[in-house]
């Protein structure tokens, strides 16, 4: 009899700790369902752009607040991972960016398994049209520290030299021999101020990380082939520090120079460019671009004094194969 006691108060027991959880589970989800719905009404009310990503993103919201509530094992099943929790975030910077900030939605165009020559092993990455202000974060937190690294070592080796050879080429050299020329670039700028100016970012994301970014403007024309078509002109284009040689070997990911041109002549085509664009390269950068056959025109006086290179057609699709 005792023993029969014994056994009824640990099922009472169970099942009242079943209902809590239970009860739990039901609280958290009608929160859920509440904050999204609230997120939703304050998306209404903003820009029509902002609007529209609610449409996308709206499941997602519901599927991530839901996740973080319920037990780790339920979490961790086929369907429920980081895409939802990425969206989520993009939506919410989006409703309330930092102050200054230009609001940024951003959409994946396409993504690829890449081998990391540091890991050993390969990683999800996406090539990203827009910068969220959580990735320019990432590139003002994580890369900067490893960037003014260089620069101080820069300045020493720049100190070192005789009097006589100290000046602003020189400088500029050392910063490309340690991998830095462009260690001056702010990039949460560029980005503020794309919108008004016919410019648009476009990246290189590893789930948070950003690995690579450049900045792409329209409506400029060619030099080569048919004069006056239309082309797209990469503004910038930087790697992370972990990904350039110089600053760290082996390096997380290579080749993603390459990765970023085809991305531009696939955006060059979609935009019935024909697969041309053009770009004034940094010194550094100038064998790369030879490279993978791009023409090699003059120094332009006009821009820094950098040599102009440019993808026509042909030399697009032999480079895409």
């Amino acid at each position: 009899m005792a023993y029969s006691t014994r056994c009824s108060r640990r099922c009472d027991a169970r099942r009242s700790e079943s209902m809590v959880s239970s009860g739990c589970v039901c609280r958290s989800l009608w929160r859920a369902a509440r904050l999204a719905v609230a997120i939703r009404g304050c998306l209404e009310q903003s820009t029509p752009t902002i609007r529209s990503a609610a449409d996308g993103c709206q499941a997602n919201v519901l599927v991530w607040l839901f996740v973080v509530r319920m037990p780790r094992s339920i979490a961790a099943c086929p369907g429920y991972g980081q895409t939802g929790f990425v969206q989520f975030r993009v939506l919410v910077r989006a409703v309330s960016p930092r102050s200054g900030d230009s609001i940024s939605v951003v959409s994946i165009l396409g993504s690829f398994e890449v081998h990391s020559p540091a890991h050993g092993k390969s990683f999800k990455i996406d090539i990203v049209d827009g910068l969220d202000s959580i990735h320019l974060d990432c590139i003002e937190q994580q890369w900067r520290p490893l960037i003014d690294r260089q620069y101080k070592a820069a300045l020493l080796q720049y100190f070192l030299l005789p009097e006589a050879s100290q000046n602003a080429d020189a400088f500029r050299n050392i910063l490309a021999t340690l991998g830095i020329p462009d260690e001056h670039w702010d990039w949460r700028k560029k980005c503020s101020f794309a919108p008004a100016t016919n410019r648009k970012p476009y990246a290189i994301l590893c789930g948070d990380q950003v690995e690579a970014v450049m900045m792409l403007e329209f409506g400029r024309k060619a030099r080569l082939g048919t004069a006056g078509a239309p082309l797209v002109y990469v503004d910038y284009v930087s790697a992370a520090p972990w990904n350039r040689g110089v600053i760290q070997s082996p390096e997380r990911f290579q080749g993603l120079g390459t990765m970023m041109m085809g991305t531009v002549v696939a955006i060059s085509r979609m935009l019935n460019c024909d697969g041309r664009c053009g770009l004034h390269s940094l010194p550094s950068a100038e064998g790369f671009y030879r490279r993978i056959g791009m023409t090699e025109l003059d120094v332009d006086p006009s821009y820094h004094n950098l040599r102009y290179y440019e993808f026509d057609e042909q030399a697009s699709r032999v480079f895409t194969g």
